[in-house]
């Protein structure tokens, strides 16, 4: 490319922040744009309690112990809680 050939090229203005090396942002809809992450809200809105979660909650620290108790008595944890599901279950069966 010749001395003359490069001063033709056109000068882009970096001061312009809509400007970049390939000249000014499309502005019609890039697909890739909907891949993007939600914009987050300044404030973010209280949330709102999930329905069940306590019982899980519950449900979960009883495994949890359960499986500690198994394991230091050298049983099978997945059996005890196994029991204690189908216990459970059948609990639910009586009083319906």
């Amino acid at each position: 490319m010749g001395v003359e050939q490069r001063n033709k090229l056109p000068i882009i203005s970096t001061d312009d922040p809509e400007s970049t090396i390939l000249g000014p942002e499309p502005t019609k809809h890039r697909p890739w744009d909907d891949l993007a992450p939600p914009k987050v809200p300044d404030k973010m809105e209280e949330r709102k309690p999930i329905p069940g979660l306590e019982e899980h909650e519950k449900d979960f620290q009883e495994r949890k112990a359960l499986r500690r108790e198994a394991i230091r008595e050298g049983r099978d944890p997945l059996v005890e809680i196994w029991k204690r599901d189908r216990k459970k279950k059948q609990q639910k069966a009586q009083h319906d």
